[in-house]
């Protein structure tokens, strides 16, 4: 083999190990085994900035009033950073709601698509809002629903976390509850979109 020829061919070998940039990019449409995957981070967040459990308090702030309807309860849960450094948070809250004896009560929970997660960065202090809706048995219109007897507490869980948060529930202990991914600031139902 010439040496030239040889320079050329470790060259190009050489050029296909660098350290150029190599960096995943989120998509704006995910795939579906994207969509199928438990974490719900996008590629450029990283673990250690990522709001731990810990680092938030949380409620369930209920209904604001007019969003209440005959067969709805329209709520909010909002987290705040109570850690000393920013920190983000991405997806849907977990949920999981309790009797009064602690032991849980069936707790579906449903992502709504039409409030998609987006990556929120919280400084100390600041919150973040997710909605829900809870469709209650009505006389005048029709929904698929299961409703409990009681549901006083439930935990509710930041994405990508696995430890929970107790809080009082205020929403109705009925199921499905659908809930839209965090929006940043402490907002209401209609404007948490």
């Amino acid at each position: 083999m010439r040496p030239g020829l040889i320079v050329a061919v470790l060259a190009f070998a050489l050029t296909g190990c660098s350290s150029a940039s190599h960096t995943a990019t989120p998509s704006s449409s995910p795939s579906a085994s994207t969509l199928a995957s438990s974490s719900t981070s996008p590629a450029s967040s990283s673990a250690s900035s990522r709001c731990h459990t810990s680092e938030l308090a949380v409620t369930d702030d209920g209904a604001a009033e007019g969003d209440v309807t005959s067969s709805a309860v329209d709520g909010t849960i909002v987290f705040r950073n109570i850690s000393g450094r920013m920190c983000t948070m991405y997806g849907y809250p977990g949920l999981q709601r309790f009797d009064s004896n602690h032991q849980p009560v069936p707790t579906t929970v449903q992502r709504d698509p039409g409030v998609p997660p987006i990556e929120l960065t919280l400084a100390p202090q600041e919150q973040a809002t997710a909605r829900y809706t809870v469709h209650t048995p009505s006389e005048h219109v029709r929904v698929d629903t299961t409703c409990y007897a009681s549901a006083p507490v439930i935990g509710i869980t930041p994405p990508d976390e696995t430890d929970s948060i107790e809080a009082t529930s205020q929403m109705p202990p009925c199921d499905p509850v659908i809930v839209g991914a965090l929006r940043h600031g402490k907002l209401t139902w209609s404007t948490a979109t």
